[in-house]
C-alpha cells in the first residue's frame, strides 16, 4: 500500500519542485553550497525532521533525522554543481555565466528530500517503527564529501543508504564505478631570468611537464581500466621568469582499488624522477580516495521491484517535444525520452568514472536508482544536462524517483528479513576483499 507516499508527495509537489528550482537558480559548486544546503534543511525542519549542521566538520554538510525505533534507513543527497555550466533551462544552448547544474544534482537534492519526507509521513500515519535520515553530501563532484563524512563513521549506524542520479534511463544501478585517488603534485624550483640567466634557474614548470610525459608514456603499460587525467593549476607568472613553483591535479582511477593504488605509486615515481632530473623538490598530497563500487544484489533486486510496481516517469508532449529539440541541436537519433524499464542484468556493468557513493557502499548496504531526468544520449557534464535539470522534464522524472525511493523505504520498514539478507550479503563480500 502507497497511498500515504502518494498523498504526501502530491500535496508537496509544488513545493518540492520549487525547492529544486531554487538549488537550480542558486548553483554552487563543491564546498561552497551555502545556499543549497540552507533550503535543503529548511525544507526538511519544515516536515519535522531535525537538523544537524557540519556533518564532520564539513561546513555545507547537514544530518537531519525523524522517527524512532528500528530500522534506521538513511537517504544520501548532493546538491553541488559544476563551473562554467550555466545554461536557461531552454532547448538550445544558451549560457548563462558562471556554475550550473550539469549533473542534476538540483533534482537529486530536492528528490532525496521528498523522498525522505513522504516515508517518515507514510510511517506516521501507519503507526510504524523506524528512523529516517537525510544525509546532506556536499562536494561530490569532487568525490570528496561522502570520505569524509564515512571516515567520521557516519554511516555506520545506518541499515541501508538509499541513492539515486538523475539519467537518461530507468533502472536500478548495476554500475559499479571507478576506485579513485585525487592527489597533487606541488614542485618547488629557483627563480631566474629565463633570457639573461637562465643556468640559474630550476623549472618546477619543467618538473610538472616531465612528470605529464612520463605518465603518458606509462599508460601503455598499465590495465586498460586504470584512466590517469591531470590539469595545471599553477604553472608560472611571466615567460621571462624561470617559474619556480607548479602543480598539478591529478586523477588516478580504475575498476579495483588494488590496480588502482599500484598505478598511484607509479605516479608518485613519474613526479619524483622528474623532480630528481630538474633539480627541483617534490610535495604531494592525497586529497581523497575512495573505493569501487559495494553492489548489493539483495536491495538492487526489492528496489527493481518497486520501480516495476511503480512504473516509469510519465511525460507530456511538451516534455518530449523539449527533448527532441535538445537532440536535434546536439545531432542525437531519437527517440527523445527512454519510457521503458531497464532489466536488471544480473552481472556488474563496470563503468569509468567515481562517485563517492561508493565509499558509503562500503559502510553499510547501499543502493542507486536512476530515473530518466534528461534527453535520450545527452552526455554527462553539458549545457544539455543543465537544460534538462531547470525544466520540467526533469522535475517529472525527480517526482517519480521520490515515490519510488520512498516505498522501497517503507518496505525496508516492513521487511526485516529483506534487510537481514542485505545486510548478511554485506559482510560476506566486506570479508571477501
Amino acid at each position: 500500500m502507497t497511498d500515504w507516499i502518494t498523498e504526501w508527495l502530491q500535496q508537496n509537489k509544488a513545493e518540492i519542485d520549487r525547492l529544486a528550482d531554487t538549488i537550480f537558480t542558486h548553483p554552487e559548486t563543491a564546498g561552497e553550497e551555502t545556499q543549497s544546503a540552507a533550503a535543503l534543511e529548511n525544507f526538511l525542519q519544515k516536515n519535522g525532521f531535525s537538523v544537524s549542521k557540519n556533518t564532520a566538520g564539513l561546513p555545507t554538510a547537514f544530518t537531519a533525522e525523524k522517527g524512532k525505533g528500528e530500522p534506521r534507513i538513511a537517504f544520501l543527497a548532493e546538491y553541488d554543481a559544476l563551473p562554467n555550466l550555466g545554461q536557461n533551462p531552454v532547448a538550445h544552448c544558451d549560457p548563462v555565466p558562471g556554475n550550473g547544474h550539469g549533473c542534476g544534482h538540483n533534482l537529486l537534492g530536492a528528490g532525496i528530500a521528498a523522498a525522505a519526507c513522504a516515508l517518515a509521513y507514510a510511517l506516521e500515519q501507519e503507526n510504524l517503527p523506524g528512523q529516517v535520515v537525510v544525509y546532506g553530501c556536499p562536494e561530490e563532484e569532487i568525490c570528496r564529501g561522502k570520505i569524509v563524512m564515512a571516515n567520521a563513521h557516519c554511516f555506520d549506524r545506518d541499515d541501508a543508504a538509499i541513492s539515486w542520479h538523475p539519467a537518461d534511463k530507468n533502472q536500478v544501478s548495476e554500475e559499479v564505478f571507478q576506485a579513485m585517488t585525487s592527489r597533487v603534485f606541488r614542485f618547488y624550483g629557483k627563480s631566474a631570468h629565463a633570457a639573461a640567466s637562465p643556468e640559474m634557474g630550476r623549472s618546477a614548470l619543467d618538473a610538472a611537464e616531465l612528470t605529464n610525459v612520463a605518465v603518458n608514456y606509462l599508460r601503455e603499460h598499465v590495465p586498460t581500466d586504470v584512466r590517469m587525467h591531470y590539469v595545471y593549476t599553477h604553472a608560472g607568472d611571466k615567460p621571462n621568469i624561470v617559474p619556480n613553483y607548479a602543480e598539478l591535479w591529478y586523477y588516478i582511477r580504475a575498476a579495483s582499488r588494488k590496480t588502482m593504488l599500484d598505478a598511484d605509486r607509479r605516479v608518485i615515481l613519474a613526479a619524483e624522477g622528474a623532480a630528481h632530473a630538474t633539480e627541483t623538490r617534490m610535495e604531494t598530497e592525497e586529497l581523497t580516495r575512495s573505493p569501487e563500487t559495494l553492489l548489493n544484489r539483495t536491495l538492487m533486486e526489492a528496489m527493481h521491484r518497486q520501480l516495476e510496481i511503480c512504473g516509469a516517469p510519465r511525460f507530456t508532449q511538451q516534455d518530449k517535444d523539449f527533448a527532441a529539440a535538445i537532440q536535434k541541436e546536439l545531432g542525437l537519433p531519437g527517440p527523445a525520452l527512454e519510457e521503458t524499464l531497464r532489466p536488471l542484468g544480473g552481472s556488474p556493468r563496470y563503468v569509468p568514472g567515481s562517485t563517492d557513493v561508493s565509499a558509503v557502499s562500503w559502510r553499510t548496504p547501499t543502493v542507486t536508482l536512476n530515473t530518466v531526468c534528461q534527453a535520450r544520449g545527452i552526455p554527462g557534464h553539458h549545457w544539455s544536462v543543465t537544460a534538462c535539470s531547470g525544466a520540467e522534464l526533469g522535475r517529472t522524472g525527480m517526482s517519480k524517483a521520490a515515490q519510488i525511493m520512498a516505498c522501497f523505504g517503507r518496505e525496508l520498514c516492513l521487511q526485516s528479513e529483506l534487510l537481514r539478507k542485505a545486510r548478511d550479503e554485506f559482510e560476506q563480500a566486506r570479508c571477501q576483499e
